[in-house]
């Protein structure tokens, strides 16, 4: 059985590297995919189901993209479950439904929203 998937999606490699390490160390009975951007769903759906996803943390700014594009082509796609935004950007008013949180890039913020959201069966307003 495959394990469930927590996708974190950063542009910026260094911060990247360093949260996939913590939610590696956090979360061992989870697959932890970190990411850069654009390619993220076609790179997914290539070796994974869109229902595999447990949780999805993502920056505002990726590589050729932003967080809440992919989490709107992730909804259209079916994902119903829930996304945590750790972008400095201000996110648009608009684009805050697709999101049940906002918390810091790697920290204890981000560790305890995961937790929750997966002890609570990633209980989303998008089910």
């Amino acid at each position: 059985m495959n394990k469930k998937i927590i996708a974190y999606l950063e542009d910026i490699q260094g911060i990247r590297d360093y949260a996939e390490y913590l939610l590696e160390s956090e979360f061992p009975n989870h697959e932890i995919v970190a990411h850069h951007g654009k390619e993220f769903i076609a790179d997914f759906r290539s070796k994974r189901q869109i229902s595999d996803l447990a949780v999805i943390c993502t920056d505002g700014w990726l590589s050729g993209t932003n967080g809440w594009e992919i989490m709107e082509e992730l909804r259209k796609l079916g994902y119903n479950g829930p996304a945590i935004y750790t972008g400095d950007t201000p996110l648009p008013e608009d684009k805050r439904k697709l999101y049940v949180a906002q918390t810091s890039k790697f920290g204890s913020s981000l560790i305890d929203k995961i937790k929750e959201l997966i002890k609570n069966d990633g209980d989303s307003p998008h089910d």
